[in-house]
């Protein structure tokens, strides 16, 4: 009687581990940004007691070299928000700073003991993708759209061709990017205002309208550049590399700002990205005289006298 009980145990014991390598991976992540933190969503998975959450800077990792997110299992729901990352022992916000690719697993139990299966896919959160480095004009074209719907500006900004902008973004907008990398570490230096005030100067030199924005990216204040290519105003984002490095130049049709929550990328509809709270007109940019404004000055002369 004793040996078929220990049979019957070890039969169960068996059945459970063997349902928990079938215990599906989580899917249908959707990431909602904002200033402060992320918001991380997915389906609940049937039987599982819980979840975890893992962050990587580059993609296809073992699961071994992704960074845990949540310092316990989550069992809340499918759902995590979360604001700060541990790197090097310091906090750091994941919004801003680098790339992420996000993925969660399942946990189950068997005993005393939890098992986590398989991760999901890996969820790309770099909403820059596909924007980045307009440099010629079939990438311009690709990034246009045939009618724009949006609210009218305040200040008229003249149309220029593909071809002209093209032809400043292999010039002297790649200078301007090659100087800013060179002198200004976006991560601790920023620079939003001057850096899109330099590009606005530098369109003028090249014959293209254009004015500089303020007002928010993701609800945190940010500067960028409206530029108006065959009558479709974009946002022309030279300082991207602040919420995203190696991302500038960022070239997105105005109509098209705002985050598809479930694809965490740029689209017709869904949260808005870049908010527009002030216009400052060409002819207005410009640097005083004081004492910061000689880092962009010393970047920016060379490139307007040559």
């Amino acid at each position: 009687m004793r040996t078929s009980f220990f049979a019957l145990t070890l039969i169960f014991l068996v059945h459970i581990s063997a349902f928990c390598e079938a215990l599906s991976a989580p899917v249908g992540i959707v990431v909602n940004y904002t200033e402060k933190a992320i918001e991380v969503s997915w389906d609940s998975v049937p039987c599982a007691i819980g979840y975890n959450l893992y962050t990587a800077r580059i993609p296809g990792l073992p699961l071994s070299q992704r960074t845990k997110v949540n310092a316990k299992l989550i069992r809340s729901g499918a759902r995590f928000t979360y604001i700060w990352d541990l790197v090097d022992g310091k906090r750091e916000r994941l919004i801003k700073g680098y790339r992420h690719y996000l993925s969660v697993t399942a946990v189950d139990s068997v005993g005393k003991k939890e098992i986590e299966c398989n991760p999901s896919e890996e969820k790309n959160c770099d909403v820059f993708e596909g924007y980045e480095r307009v440099i010629s004009d079939s990438n311009v074209n690709t990034c246009l759209v045939d009618s724009q719907r949006c609210d009218t500006l305040p200040l008229r900004i003249k149309p220029c061709t593909v071809e002209r902008f093209a032809a400043f973004m292999q010039g002297d907008g790649r200078s301007l990017m090659d100087s800013i990398h060179v002198h200004i570490d976006p991560l601790k230096t920023g620079g939003c205002v001057p850096i899109s005030t330099m590009t606005v100067m530098l369109l003028g030199k090249n014959g293209i309208d254009a004015c500089r924005a303020e007002g928010t990216f993701l609800e945190e204040f940010h500067s960028f550049v409206i530029v108006n290519i065959r009558d479709v105003q974009c946002v022309l984002d030279f300082a991207a590399d602040q919420f995203v490095p190696e991302t500038a130049p960022v070239l997105i049709p105005r109509n098209r700002c705002f985050l598809d929550t479930k694809t965490a990328r740029f689209a017709l509809s869904g949260r808005p990205a870049y908010n527009i709270q002030k216009l400052v007109a060409q002819k207005d940019v410009g640097f005083s005289d004081s004492k910061d404004a000689e880092l962009y000055k010393a970047i920016i002369n060379p490139l307007m006298t040559r």
